[in-house]
């Protein structure tokens, strides 16, 4: 979901939102590895969805920098 232009909601204030979601589907079912893991991909999928590049391409890649993997 991109950021909307002009609203006041931040970066963090969407951060919450996804793990709000991702809260409710696990349904009390998490642990602090879990969480850690959950936003650790939550935050690469953000940065290719601001920088437009296929998450999934990004991840089967197996590069470990953004940067380089927009290079190749």
């Amino acid at each position: 979901m991109p950021l909307p232009i002009g609203d006041n909601n931040n970066n963090a204030e969407y951060a919450i939102k996804e793990f709000a979601d991702y809260r409710q589907f696990i349904d009390g079912r998490y642990n602090e590895k879990g969480i850690k893991e959950y936003l650790t991909l939550l935050s690469i999928y953000k940065t290719c969805e601001y920088k437009n590049i296929d998450f999934l391409k990004f991840l089967r890649s197996e590069e470990k920098d953004i940067a380089d993997f927009c290079v190749r």
